[in-house]
């Protein structure tokens, strides 16, 4: 992977209002960069970009359609008709998935999920939050990008979930929006970019 991920003299307006004026910024890979701002700096948008899902109005990012990337949305984006395991199963390809159920079970107990059989339409949103994350986690990803991941959920299911995370992001870049201190301090070593 490269060293950095690097954009130059970015520039994005919605509705007339510019979000990016001519910005510039280098990314190390391989660690942890905390997005933090108030709403509407454009958190959300920097994430866009940098998965390719949005361009910006003019400027250059460092190409990353080369490198496998995985993401928790503000909004969960499950297949609300399978069960919590088939929606984390489905990013699997490389690995048998009757091999990996052992794990699983004990990743959906890590972050406080009991039946990984049930259907997404019946589980509570921090229940689809947390299911939103295994799958991210099971992606095999480069790259993960969480915007604002632990949102809704209480102290303690915050504190198995990033204990979880954290066992798992080693050696990978990772893009973390949030409002709260308390999520990313827990990460070992990380940079923090006020937006």
């Amino acid at each position: 992977m490269m060293d950095t991920i690097q954009l130059h003299d970015i520039c994005k307006t919605f509705d007339q209002h510019p979000v990016f004026i001519n910005w510039n910024h280098n990314f190390a890979t391989g660690m942890v960069h905390v997005l933090k701002g108030p709403s509407g700096c454009g958190k959300t948008t920097l994430l866009r970009m940098l998965m390719g899902l949005e361009a910006p109005d003019s400027g250059t990012i460092t190409p990353l359609q080369n490198y496998r990337k995985a993401a928790v949305f503000q909004e969960d984006r499950l297949c609300e008709n399978l069960s919590a395991m088939q929606n984390v199963l489905m990013v699997v390809h490389d690995v048998s998935k009757k091999d990996l159920l052992d794990q699983l079970k004990q990743d959906f107990y890590q972050v406080g999920l009991d039946d990984m059989s049930q259907k997404v339409s019946t589980l509570s949103g921090g229940m689809k939050r947390r299911v939103a994350i295994l799958r991210a986690m099971y992606a095999k990803a480069d790259i993960l990008f969480f915007d604002e991941p632990l949102k809704g959920l209480d102290d303690t299911t915050k504190e198995k979930v990033m204990k979880f995370i954290k066992g798992r992001i080693k050696d990978k870049t990772v893009f973390w929006v949030t409002h709260d201190a308390g999520e990313y301090t827990v990460f070992d070593k990380y940079q923090l970019h006020e937006l």
